[in-house]
């Protein structure tokens, strides 16, 4: 895996003084080397080693100080933001000790804990509708539950988003992969936490609710299996096309703060589409807590095939269609959040 790198050009020459912080999913202390260039033409360049597991560092913010003799004497300051995204994407298995290093484990834990609040209350919105209704089905209901998952995914995501991703879904973390964003050991992590956590937060409903069984997700009366699937694919894909476009592409810029808002009103609006025939799932994690705890099978298979399929192919198309590979931009202004 390559390093990731960024250069600042420097118009004053004299030695410099520095300073910077990294913005993204990385170490706290990172490890740098820092090479200034010739003297007549100082060129400020940073290569940072991969991180535990592969996860990207987006950039670097710097403040520079141009000093001429000693202390006190300073020629200018600049500041700005690198770009450290690699121009080349590289898919790696990962290496052993990345399992144990720390940010690996806190991240796999943030995954855990994301995917039990979410499926926690979206799981239970529908439990909590099956008792207020007696199970009868209503447009009212499928409302309540599409903004209670809506709202769910939102704040998981959200509380997940700085140490791990804020995946919350064994689809997204596919598509990452097969984007070539996080290597293959942390997200066989991602998915065990993920799944993990699902099953958990069932089992609590189950304790909580007085022994409800959890529903979990299967095909509506009168729905094909191969329909259901297309459907899976098409919601999924959708969802992990958002995911990308605001919490993962560089050029996001300031569309990231808006991720976790973007990605629940997607699954919202996604359940309100296909929750009628399906359930509508795009989540194999989402769909197997439940299942294992309730003990209900019946067309599960939709709900690993579907979402990791339509995951898998949303990662594709962005990262190979959206996101060009170019040389990083050296320098952008600073923006006013960033001081």
């Amino acid at each position: 895996m390559n390093s990731h790198e960024g250069k600042i050009s420097v118009s004053q020459a004299g030695p410099l003084v520095y300073t910077f912080s990294l913005r993204g999913l990385q170490p706290k202390r990172p490890h740098l080397h820092v090479s200034e260039g010739p003297p007549t033409a100082p060129v400020l360049s940073i290569s940072l080693p991969p991180a535990a597991g592969g996860i990207r560092f987006r950039s670097a913010f710097l403040h520079i100080v141009h000093q001429q003799g000693g202390p006190g004497e300073d020629l200018g300051v600049v500041e700005g933001l690198l770009d450290l995204s690699p121009t080349m994407r590289r898919f790696a298995v990962g290496r052993a000790e990345d399992a144990t290093h720390p940010d690996t484990i806190r991240a796999a834990l943030s995954e855990f804990i994301s995917t039990l609040i979410f499926v926690f209350a979206a799981e239970g919105a529908v439990l909590a509708h099956d008792k207020l209704t007696k199970g009868t089905s209503s447009m009212a209901g499928l409302v309540a539950v599409a903004l209670a998952s809506a709202l769910a995914l939102f704040v998981a995501v959200a509380v997940g988003f700085n140490t791990s991703g804020g995946h919350v879904n064994p689809a997204v973390t596919f598509g990452a992969l097969v984007g070539g964003r996080l290597s293959l050991l942390r997200a066989f992590l991602y998915w065990v936490a993920q799944l993990l956590g699902a099953v958990v937060a069932s089992l609590l409903l189950r304790f909580t609710t007085h022994g409800m069984r959890p529903y979990g997700f299967s095909v509506a009366a009168g729905e094909g299996e191969v329909p259901a699937l297309v459907l899976e694919i098409i919601m999924t894909f959708a969802l992990v096309y958002t995911f990308y476009a605001t919490a993962i592409d560089p050029k996001r810029g300031t569309m990231g703060t808006i991720a976790p808002l973007a990605i629940g009103l997607i699954l919202g609006a996604n359940i309100l589409a296909g929750g009628p025939f399906d359930g509508a799932s795009m989540n194999p994690a989402r769909a197997f807590g439940p299942s294992l705890v309730g003990w209900r099978w019946r067309n599960h298979w939709i709900y690993w095939v579907g979402p990791l399929l339509g995951g898998g192919l949303a990662g594709l198309v962005y990262e190979f269609l959206m996101i060009p590979t170019e040389p990083p931009r050296t320098h952008q202004p600073l923006a006013p959040e960033d001081y």
